[in-house]
């Protein structure tokens, strides 16, 4: 038999496979990244105000309130003036009681005031020519309760009479024109003398409608001890009543004298007058009556057609 000899199968080596190496890893370092700077912030600077100034107001200033009511006069006919009576009634109003006389002519009259407030009445006078009386009477004759309570008269803007406070008394008059005699001013006062006490100077005429009259009566008790009060009466009818005599004091009116008019003054003391106070009366600038000294307690001076 042919001998076989054993096919033999090729030997084949195994395909080595390749080592793996190692993903070699980039050597290449990270970017680096620019450190950053810190920010510098700018300095904040003050936000600048604006270097224009404001825009100026006019600079008149305000015009300041008028201590007086105003100056312009706004009657309708230009030969009279505006005249302002005010009165700042105290803790009593309705005891006093306002009036505007032309001679024995009532022109107004005004009560009914407010407690602590101010009344103003306005009326435009022809004072060029005629004599006006401003009469406030207080019933409780204890005046304004007050300081800060008056009455005054205003004149063309101009304040021409003021009493405030107690000095008001039981009342008071202004006179109020170019013809009027103050109500302040008296007639030069003579020592106490045994002969005839010559008349003072004759007193500027009020210009008085009509026929009627000037008539002044002064009152001077020059410190006097007692009560005071002087009446005007007309026909025995009593017209006037005031006391508060701790000043010299002038009443001036426009009479009828073809009336019998009185004017009386009282004493309380009965002693009349100490020193040289005294009582006198002028017609038409001349003394028809004069009393001085320790005249009792009352004494009259008889003005106009009275019976003997």
């Amino acid at each position: 038999e042919p001998t076989h000899e054993p096919t033999h199968e090729p030997t084949h080596e195994p395909t080595p496979q390749p080592t793996p190496q190692p993903t070699p890893q980039p050597t290449s370092q990270p970017t680096p990244q620019p450190t950053p700077r810190p920010t510098t912030l700018p300095t904040p600077q003050p936000t600048p105000q604006p270097t224009t100034e404001p825009t100026p107001q006019p600079t008149s200033e305000l015009t300041p309130r008028p201590t007086q009511r105003p100056t312009v006069d706004t009657c309708g006919n230009s030969r009279r003036t505006v005249v302002y009576f005010n009165v700042h009634a105290g803790d009593a109003p309705l005891e006093l009681l306002l009036t505007l006389s032309l001679g024995e002519t009532v022109i107004f009259s005004k009560a009914n005031f407010r407690r602590n407030r101010l009344r103003t009445i306005r009326r435009c006078l022809n004072l060029e020519r005629w004599c006006y009386k401003a009469s406030l009477t207080d019933s409780g004759e204890n005046g304004f309760t007050g300081a800060e309570n008056f009455f005054s008269v205003v004149v063309g803007g101009v304040e021409v009479e003021r009493v405030s406070g107690s000095t008001l008394g039981s009342g008071v008059d202004f006179f109020i024109g170019n013809s009027c005699v103050a109500a302040t001013s008296a007639p030069t006062i003579s020592p106490p003398t045994s002969a005839p006490t010559p008349s003072p100077t004759p007193a500027p005429i009020i210009s008085c409608p009509g026929s009627r009259s000037q008539v002044e009566v002064t009152v001077d008790t020059a410190g006097s001890a007692g009560d005071f009060k002087f009446v005007l009466s007309r026909d025995g009818q009593t017209r006037m009543e005031r006391t508060n005599f701790n000043r010299a004091r002038t009443f001036s009116w426009c009479l009828n004298l073809r009336r019998c008019f009185t004017a009386r003054l009282e004493n309380e003391g009965c002693n009349g007058f100490q020193g040289e106070g005294f009582f006198a009366a002028v017609i038409n600038g001349s003394e028809v009556g004069r009393f001085t000294g320790n005249w009792g307690c009352d004494v009259e001076i008889n003005l106009g057609d009275c019976p003997a």
